[in-house]
């Protein structure tokens, strides 16, 4: 029994001791604010709400505590609400209530923070808009090598931006061209199908992502441009040729507000029986076609040539040119061949391009040499013999004719002029 005794003294010693330092602890750890204790509000003491008189405890006012708020570093922190005892709850004084519990980040958060870089502010991205003015429509059919395109841009989130345009013409061009400009031309488009871009840019480099553009169908000739036309009278036409290659006219059609007609082909080499074979008219750089209404005074449409002066009835075609005389040894040979007298030499020399009258017939009218070589030599047939192997025999002219009913204008007409895929080459407004 004398041991059970001391065995229970050293236990509630033991108790005791544990008991105070316990307490010791709880009381360090609370006076210091070594734990978050959360303190219940039990509102406002009797003095406080004015009920007793002041100074009826002896208890100095409370002061608030002043708290150390310890520096917070970068990084990630996690703020949760828990619940814990509060102070006293262990012996029923109050109930456990929430806590609001900030934790600090682990080192790898810290370091990651440290490293980490803000992000850029972001900027919102422009919605640039692109339209075509003129033309209005997205098929587009034009009759001339010229074309004007206006458009217009914006950005509707900054009315203020600096824009400037890029414009692409496919196929022609293979690369967008920069404006500053709010329209552009072309001036030498040819026969075929383009497609005409154009799309926004801002000085930041944002662009239209979806570009304007619409289809054009240029209907013109090849020929378009290189040939000019006038009329010299309601029934006649002149066309000539400015371009630098050969133009081939027959089959071509030309048109006015109350007829139409083809060009004709023409016999190229008119010999001294008019019996060649019309071949197609080809109007070299410089040459002239004159289309008449009427009949043709030799029966066929045809070329001009040196000898045409020799004709009769030149008055009728308007024939002109620029007669080359006989050079010094034609006349020495002339002579050797045909002893004729000075005054018929005279008359041969001052025809070299056209007939002889009869006034000058009959002044050697007793040289019956002469008269035999005015007879021969002095007329188309003899002057084809000799020339129509010379480089300059052929002229520039030609002349083709048409019915009259099928072939007539008037004043303020339209003359339009086709190719022979009836494309255009040619029109003007007569006045």
């Amino acid at each position: 029994m004398r041991s059970r005794a001391q065995v229970w003294d050293i236990f509630l010693f033991l108790f005791f001791i544990l008991a105070v330092l316990f307490g010791a602890s709880y009381f360090f750890v609370y006076k210091f604010g070594g734990i978050p204790i959360v303190r219940t509000n039990r509102g406002f003491g009797p003095a406080e709400r004015s009920v007793l008189p002041r100074g009826t405890f002896p208890f100095p006012p409370r002061q608030p505590q002043q708290i150390e708020r310890a520096p917070i570093s970068p990084g990630c922190y996690q703020l949760a609400l828990v619940t814990l005892p509060l102070r006293g709850s262990w012996w029923g004084e109050a109930p456990a209530g929430p806590l609001l519990v900030l934790f600090a980040p682990t080192p790898v958060q810290a370091a990651s923070a440290r490293t980490h870089k803000p992000q850029k502010k972001r900027t919102l991205v422009p919605i640039l808009e692109t339209t075509i003015t003129d033309p209005t429509t997205t098929a587009v059919t034009l009759e001339t090598n010229r074309l004007t395109v206006r458009f217009d841009g914006q950005n509707p989130r900054d009315p203020k931006d600096r824009l400037f345009y890029e414009t692409f013409l496919f196929p022609l061009e293979r690369q967008w061209l920069k404006t500053y400009s709010k329209s552009r031309s072309f001036n030498r488009l040819s026969h075929g199908y383009y497609t005409f871009f154009v799309r926004t840019r801002n000085q930041k480099g944002f662009a239209d992502p979806s570009p304007a553009f619409f289809n054009l169908d240029v209907k013109i000739s090849d020929a378009y441009g290189q040939v000019n036309f006038s009329a010299s009278s309601q029934t006649e036409l002149n066309l000539s040729s400015s371009g630098r290659n050969p133009i081939r006219v027959s089959g071509w059609r030309i048109s006015s507000l109350s007829s139409t007609s083809n060009i004709p082909p023409a016999v190229r080499f008119v010999d001294s029986y008019f019996s060649n074979t019309a071949q197609e008219i080809i109007l070299e750089p410089g040459q002239r076609l004159f289309l008449h209404a009427g009949d043709s005074p030799l029966g066929i449409d045809f070329r001009t040539n040196r000898c045409f002066g020799f004709l009769p009835n030149r008055s009728r075609i308007g024939f002109s040119s620029s007669c080359r005389s006989f050079s010094p040894d034609e006349l020495f040979a002339i002579r050797r061949r045909w002893p004729v007298s000075d005054r018929c030499l005279s008359i041969i020399q001052a025809h070299a391009c056209s007939a002889a009258t009869d006034r000058e017939r009959q002044s050697v009218e007793r040289d019956y040499t002469c008269q035999r070589f005015l007879q021969n030599e002095l007329t188309y047939r003899g002057c084809f013999e000799r020339h129509h192997n010379d480089p300059d025999f052929l002229g520039n002219d030609w002349h083709v004719y048409v019915t009259t009913g099928q072939f007539r204008f008037s004043r303020y007409d339209i003359i339009s002029l086709f190719d022979q895929n009836g494309l255009l080459v040619a029109r003007q407004r007569i006045f």
